[in-house]
């Protein structure tokens, strides 16, 4: 298998984007089960649409910046089973976002089961956070570190810094994060990358939530993203919903960011958010 390298950002319409099983309904009655897997089915497939907003306080706007925001649409499917890296089966989830260029940007992720973990071992090919283009000599600081818009950021967010090293042949960054453990429950939590990878990301199960999408109403379980060795822990809140169904939405904030010109001077501070939703699927049994 021949393909480009290309810099990723896990998880993104995530990514990542999973059809993950793990709700209950208010009722005893009409309670799913909760011992469930996967439905790691060749076919099944996911459409999304995303909005990310970004809002620029009162001197960013007396700098000439205006809010913003962008609309795309994004689909998942499994495309099959294939081994990498010589003995890992792995099932090949392709993914294409398309915004309002009107050109598509294609991904492939690595998934299956490690015990009762659903584990992502590797992915190629960026283009679903690929950046916008930046015609205004401005960065968005975040980290220490300077961006050209919010949207890098919130790749960055995703999976922390994704060095050339990790590739294991021409095409492949090998990268395993633990997505999910099963099954779901209130107040569990697991590491899904350490820090000795990029930085410790923690995933943590908040409770039960009812959701309403273009899809239709999901009993989700709400999972929290945090980073706890982060100095700005406080500025994020990252929340992912998960249904029987699969990923129904995904909401990501970011506060509290600064603005500073190609001089390195402040010209104000942002709000953004990016907000992801279920629109239709399909899972083959």
């Amino acid at each position: 298998m021949k393909l480009r390298k290309w810099v990723f950002g896990v998880m993104i319409l995530g990514l990542a984007v999973l059809g993950l099983v793990g709700c209950d309904s208010d009722s005893d009655k009409n309670r799913p089960d909760m011992e469930f897997d996967y439905p790691l089915t060749i076919g099944s497939s996911w459409q999304y649409e995303r909005i990310f907003s970004v809002f620029f306080d009162e001197e960013a706007h007396a700098n000439g910046l205006t809010d913003l925001v962008f609309n795309s649409v994004g689909s998942v499917e499994i495309m099959g089973s294939e081994v990498l890296f010589d003995n890992i089966e792995v099932y090949d989830f392709a993914s294409s976002l398309t915004e309002e260029d009107n050109q598509p940007r294609l991904s492939n992720s690595y998934y299956n089961y490690d015990n009762n973990s659903l584990i992502c071992y590797g992915y190629i090919n960026s283009g679903l956070l690929d950046p916008k283009s930046n015609n205004v000599k401005k960065y968005y600081n975040f980290d220490n570190k300077k961006f050209s818009n919010p949207q890098e950021i919130i790749s960055y967010l995703e999976s922390g810094l994704v060095r050339n090293e990790l590739s294991k042949d021409d095409s492949i960054y090998y990268d395993p994060a633990k997505c999910y453990v099963f099954p779901l429950y209130e107040d569990q939590e697991w590491n899904y990358r350490n820090s000795d990878d990029s930085w410790k990301i923690v995933k943590t199960v908040i409770g039960k939530e009812k959701v309403e999408v273009p899809a239709g109403k999901f009993d989700c379980w709400k999972i929290q993203w945090s980073y706890p060795e982060s100095s700005w822990v406080n500025d994020i809140e990252y929340y992912e919903y998960v249904s029987q169904e699969g990923v129904v939405k995904r909401v990501i904030e970011l506060r509290n960011s600064t603005i500073t010109d190609e001089d390195g001077n402040d010209i104000g501070s942002y709000y953004s958010r990016s907000e992801q939703y279920l629109s239709d699927y399909e899972i083959v049994e």
